[in-house]
C-alpha cells in the first residue's frame, strides 16, 4: 500500500560521494526538495517523497566494504552497504560489528546511521552512533564533510559525527562511516521466558542485568498479542514452549572466553525469577539452530 507520500520527480542513484555532492548542488540550484533512502525499512514514512518537486537519493549503489583494521578494530564503509552483507564479510576475521535486527538482510549503513539504530544487542554495545568512529557527510549546500576519523579514544574538540547519527538525513547525506569491530564471542547463552505480566520482565530484567553483568548482550521483548499474530501469518514460525503468557523475554549471554560459565548463570537466573513468581515457564538453547529459533520468533 501506497500509505505515505507521492511519486517524486526521479531518482538519483550515484555511484560516489563526488556524485551524490553533484546531485545536491543541482538539486539546491533548481529548488527542489532531496530525500536520502537506504533500504527503505522504514515504517514511518521518512524515505519516500512528501511532494511532488523531490529527488529521492538512493545509496544502493555505494556498497564499497574497505579490509578490516585488526589493531584499530575498524572497518570503512559506504553508506549503501547491507547490513548482512556487513556481518558476511567479517565472518573469516573472526570480527563482527554489533548490530542486528530484523531487517538486516535488507537495511543499509547509512540509514541505520540516519535513525541511530539500536539494534537486539544495544544492552552491550550501545547504538548505532556508539559504533561509529567517523563519517563521510555531503552538505545541504553540496560540499564533502570528511570526518573520517578511526580514533576510538577521540576528544578533539566537537563530536560532529554525533549531530548525524539520528537526524534522518536533515543535516546532511552520509556517503562514507568508519564502523568499531568487536570480537567475535567464542560461546553464547540463549533462553526464552515466560512471564506473567510487563512489571514481572521489568523486574527480571533489573536482576539480569545485575547478575549477568557485562555478559547480558541481548534482552528482547515481546507480548503474546505479537506471537499470536506472527504465529498465524507466518506458517513455518514454531513456538518451543508448553505454556502461553502476556509476556515473553528473549534473553542472550555472550563471551569471548570459553572459561565463562554463561549456562550456569542464565540457568541460576532463571530458577531466580521462577522462585520469586516472576518467569512462568522458560528454555534454554541447546544448540546454535535452537537459538536461532528462538531470535526468528523474536523478530
Amino acid at each position: 500500500l501506497n500509505r505515505y507520500g507521492v511519486a517524486p520527480l526521479g531518482v538519483a542513484r550515484p555511484a560516489n560521494t563526488p556524485e551524490v555532492a553533484s546531485v545536491v548542488k543541482l538539486c539546491r540550484e533548481a529548488g527542489l526538495a532531496v530525500v536520502p533512502q537506504g533500504g527503505n525499512t522504514g515504517l514511518c514514512g521518512a524515505a519516500v517523497a512528501e511532494q511532488p518537486n523531490a529527488v529521492i537519493v538512493s545509496l544502493s549503489r555505494m556498497t564499497a566494504i574497505g579490509k578490516p583494521d585488526l589493531e584499530s578494530g575498524s572497518i570503512v564503509v559506504e553508506a549503501g552497504v547491507v547490513l548482512a552483507t556487513l556481518h558476511e564479510a567479517l565472518e573469516p576475521h573472526g570480527l563482527m560489528f554489533p548490530m542486528h535486527l530484523g531487517a538486516e538482510g535488507s537495511a543499509r549503513i547509512g540509514g541505520l546511521i540516519g535513525t541511530n539504530a539500536g539494534g537486539s544487542q544495544a544492552f552491550r554495545y550501545g547504538m548505532m552512533q556508539d559504533l561509529v568512529l567517523g563519517l563521510e557527510v555531503v552538505t545541504p549546500d553540496g560540499g564533502i564533510w570528511d570526518g573520517l576519523r578511526a580514533v576510538q579514544k577521540d576528544n578533539a574538540g566537537y563530536q560532529l559525527r554525533k549531530l548525524f547519527c539520528g537526524a534522518e538525513g536533515t543535516l546532511g547525506i552520509v556517503t562514507r562511516a568508519i564502523l568499531r569491530l568487536y570480537p567475535k564471542p567464542r560461546q553464547q547463552a540463549s533462553a526464552l521466558l515466560v512471564l506473567p505480566d510487563f512489571a514481572a520482565a521489568v523486574s527480571f530484567g533489573a536482576f539480569l542485568r545485575g547478575e549477568a553483568g557485562e555478559f547480558l548482550t541481548g534482552l528482547e521483548f515481546f507480548s503474546d498479542v505479537g506471537l499470536r499474530l506472527a504465529l498465524k501469518h507466518v506458517p513455518d514460525l514454531a513456538y518451543q514452549l508448553e505454556t502461553r503468557g502476556d509476556v515473553y523475554l528473549l534473553v542472550e549471554l555472550a563471551s569471548g572466553s570459553s572459561r565463562v560459565p554463561l549456562d550456569e548463570i542464565l540457568a541460576s537466573a532463571l530458577e531466580w525469577g521462577m522462585e520469586q513468581s516472576l518467569v512462568s515457564d522458560g528454555a534454554l538453547a541447546a544448540t546454535g539452530a535452537h537459538r536461532a529459533q528462538f531470535w526468528r520468533l523474536r523478530e
